[in-house]
């Protein structure tokens, strides 16, 4: 035991710690990819011939800059929107993409249309989620006690309110599934 304010090592300890402060520290490894997708919420309704809603997706990106975010694809995008700052907003091909500063989080909504597909005795729709963590969707039908099947998905409520039936379902990320 030394005098107080005084703290004793092992020369073995003492060694170790001194190669350490030698070291140089390691840089940080950049991201796989400039941007992650965490979550994407589809809260959609059927009108008439047609499906209609909000798409939510949040995410982060980790460069400086601008970055080009790809959000979604094969749905007519009405109106679409930033919380905090304007949204840049490009499509190229089928898919819709925003052009986001980083680094830092977004969430980005995004009013969308798409037409049902009708056939005998039944109508269906594609929604091809994004490679989110979590894709969750939300489904206003007309009618009481619809059938409805999500593939591939999971369908995790099903209530009937005011001649509406409601659902709930959670989707694949980045793979197409058939409503």
């Amino acid at each position: 035991p030394g005098s107080p304010g005084t703290v004793t090592l092992s020369l073995t300890e003492y060694n170790r710690l001194s190669e350490l402060a030698i070291r140089k520290p390691t840089t940080a490894q950049p991201a796989p990819l400039p941007y992650v997708l965490s979550r994407a919420g589809f809260n959609l309704r059927v009108e008439d011939q047609s499906i209609v809603g909000l798409i939510n997706v949040d995410g982060s990106v980790f460069e400086n800059g601008a970055t080009k975010v790809p959000l979604i694809s094969n749905w007519t995008v009405l109106d679409a929107k930033q919380t905090i700052n304007p949204l840049p907003f490009m499509q190229e091909g089928l898919t819709h993409s925003a052009v986001l500063s980083g680094p830092g989080t977004f969430s980005v909504s995004l009013n969308v249309a798409s037409p049902l597909t009708i056939e005998a005795g039944r109508a269906s729709f594609l929604i091809t989620a994004p490679a989110a963590s979590s894709s969750v969707l939300f489904l206003d039908l007309p009618g009481n006690h619809a059938n409805v099947r999500v593939e591939p998905g999971l369908i995790t409520s099903r209530k009937t309110e005011n001649g509406h039936t409601l659902i709930e379902a959670t989707l694949e990320p980045g793979r197409p599934t058939r409503i």
